[in-house]
């Protein structure tokens, strides 16, 4: 594993450290290859390195893909020093994203995301734009918001499927 690890060209860090934080992030069952509906939720970081035949990125959105604080630094490396290497960290990390799909990628992002008491508007990230038009289908978004009777009707139907 190790000798995989350090030799591993998009592998920025292929020290010791690096690749026990990444070691321990593995669970036994990683490495099977069984199609019995297992579900994997995982960072971006984690996910480096293994494929899923389908991947959900949610929250596309400017501020969090690339992330606000990557931004900030971008603005102010690029005021002092050329251009900064945040924004291209997190572009890397969106391409290792997208490309943990084997053969289907969903991505989604909101129009507005509540962050504590307040909501705020969101734009879709600025990376969606860089992949390629035609390997692109947009599901148009709902046009009528369900209402709480409704919400709450579909709830009881997804627990009672669980009980």
């Amino acid at each position: 594993m190790i000798v995989n690890w350090e030799s591993d060209p998009d592998n920025l860090d292929a020290g010791l450290y690096p690749w026990l934080n990444r070691i321990s992030l593995i669970t036994r069952d990683d490495g099977e290859d069984d199609n019995s509906g297992k579900v994997n939720l995982s960072t971006i970081h984690a996910a480096k390195g293994l494929e899923f035949p389908v991947v959900f990125i949610a929250g596309a959105e400017d501020g969090l893909i690339p992330h606000e604080k990557s931004l900030e630094e971008s603005e102010n490396d690029s005021s002092s020093s050329g251009d900064s290497g945040s924004i291209e960290e997190e572009r890397r990390l969106f391409y290792v994203a997208i490309t943990r799909a084997r053969e289907k990628l969903y991505i989604s992002h909101c129009q507005k995301r509540r962050r504590l008491q307040t909501v705020s508007d969101c734009s879709p990230s600025p990376f969606l734009d860089e992949i390629p038009k035609e390997l692109i289908k947009i599901h148009e978004k709902l046009n009528k918001i369900p209402d709480e009777d409704e919400t709450e009707k579909y709830l009881a139907q997804m627990r009672a499927l669980f009980d």
